[in-house]
């Protein structure tokens, strides 16, 4: 097992406490330092910009599915603004315990999963994701996006990013070699899409930020006066 993998995919205790499963990671302060070295010192810039296209406005509430160790959280939490309130999830104890200590008033955790949103139905208005997509099971993704629609309220938006890795074989090897086969042969371009038009959402927009991540914007769609009556 390389860096990446023991970066980005080791097992680590779920959100019941039970045995580990796919797609939840462990070594925070790991994650913490590889993150920071992999964005080369421009982290905070690019999640800012991340948490900008989200939308969010001050006084909303906003759930950050995999919030890792907290950085797209504050992100958006800034945006929200001491009114607002940010929700980070993410199915491990560690990188939950970490962020906890660093993080903004405005700002709770709790360790769930992404098939399972901690927010009653039409109570939040932007959901955010930043390198999540990929770590969740392929057959728990459609669940989640599902959840995404059920926990938005009408009108409600999200935004998720996840990593492109670059195309050329050379720099597609460092990649594996860095973070692992996981994110090293993610294809989030047209999936992002797929997975949020099947699940309701309307997607408004995608395009990429920086060397490395996709995103896609959208948006849960208001009823109509027919649907209302």
């Amino acid at each position: 097992m390389g860096l990446g993998e023991h970066m980005f995919g080791h097992p680590h205790a779920t959100a019941d406490g039970e045995r580990p499963r796919a797609g939840v990671m462990s070594g925070a302060r790991m994650y913490e330092a590889g993150t920071k070295m992999a964005f080369v010192g421009r982290r905070r810039a690019v999640y800012s910009s991340l948490a900008r296209r989200a939308q969010v406005r001050a006084g909303e509430t906003v759930i950050d599915i995999g919030s890792g160790t907290g950085a797209l959280t504050s992100a958006l939490a800034a945006y929200a603004g001491p009114s607002g309130h940010v929700l980070g999830i993410d199915p491990s104890r560690d990188m939950i315990a970490f962020a906890r200590r660093l993080a903004p008033a405005n700002v709770t955790y709790a360790v769930a999963s992404a098939d399972s949103l901690p927010a009653p139905d039409g109570s939040v208005d932007v959901v955010a994701s930043a390198l999540a997509v990929h770590h969740i099971p392929p057959e728990e993704r459609t669940s989640a996006m599902t959840e995404i629609n059920r926990v938005l309220r009408p009108g409600g938006r999200m935004l998720l990013a996840d990593f492109q890795p670059p195309r050329g074989r050379l720099a597609r090897w460092v990649t594996r070699v860095v973070t692992g086969s996981r994110m090293a042969d993610n294809d989030p371009a047209n999936e992002l899409v797929q997975l949020c038009e099947a699940a309701g959402l309307t997607v408004a927009e995608r395009g990429r930020q920086g060397a490395f991540f996709v995103w896609v914007r959208g948006a849960k769609d208001r009823p109509t006066p027919e649907e209302t009556r």
